[in-house]
């Protein structure tokens, strides 16, 4: 509508605003100046990454899966971009990296015509007490600690051209016998404000991996130490 698309362009506006004055780097690819859930870093080829992020939280709404418009707009509203906090604290929350996007179908065969997609904002670590949205199309989400195979890369595109993507992705760890959650689970983050070069943006393909095999070969591992100790 008229009103989430005003409402939308008055907050990055005034997101632009603060960056112009505070710092040019983020104009420019820089994405050190936003809070980004820790991890570990397990281990990693020329193509991918596998990290073990820690347990999170995210505020969550629905948006549409070739226009973020809505989605981001009612998740700026929930911590204070551009107008009075949407929760019923009325408490300003920091913005973080990355957007997160994702479909609540999760076949990869049928991710490229689902239109029902969400959107998150990962919370500040600090905040282990999130204000409820007063938004209902929003609410709070515990995100689990969780394993990733990612594969970093740069542009401008939206949730339905990454789709191409996190595709090539499965192949791979097919093919490298990584094992997946089945059905597909996967991500699409976003890292950088809506001003950035388009061409400096920093992407992420994050498919969601069984965590239960990584713990099986983390026991096989300390075994073997444990062997070889003893001898």
């Amino acid at each position: 509508t008229f009103s989430q698309t005003s409402h939308l362009c008055i907050a990055k506006a005034k997101l632009f605003t603060t960056a112009t004055t505070t710092n040019m780097g983020s104009v420019f690819g820089k994405t050190g100046d936003y809070e980004q859930p820790k991890f570990e870093l397990l281990s990693q080829t020329n193509q991918y990454e596998i990290r073990s992020y820690s347990e999170c939280i995210a505020i969550d709404g629905p948006t549409q899966i070739n226009n973020d418009g809505s989605g981001f707009g009612n998740l700026a509203k929930y911590i204070g971009v551009g107008s009075t906090p949407y929760n019923d604290k009325k408490e300003a929350i920091s913005m973080t990296a990355p957007v997160v996007t994702y479909n609540t179908e999760s076949d990869a065969k049928d991710n490229n015509n689902n239109i029902d997609t969400r959107m998150q904002f990962i919370l500040p670590s600090k905040l282990s007490n999130p204000p409820n949205p007063l938004n209902n199309n929003l609410e709070i989400k515990y995100r689990e600690p969780t394993i990733f195979a990612v594969i970093t890369f740069t542009g401008l595109i939206n949730h339905q051209e990454s789709v191409e993507k996190m595709k090539e992705l499965v192949e791979t760890l097919k093919k490298d016998k990584i094992a997946m959650i089945e059905p597909i689970e996967w991500e699409f983050w976003r890292f950088n404000p809506p001003w950035t070069v388009p061409w400096l943006r920093t992407n992420e393909i994050a498919v969601k991996l069984d965590k239960s095999a990584f713990d099986t070969e983390e026991n096989e591992n300390k075994n073997e130490d444990a062997q070889q100790s003893k001898m």
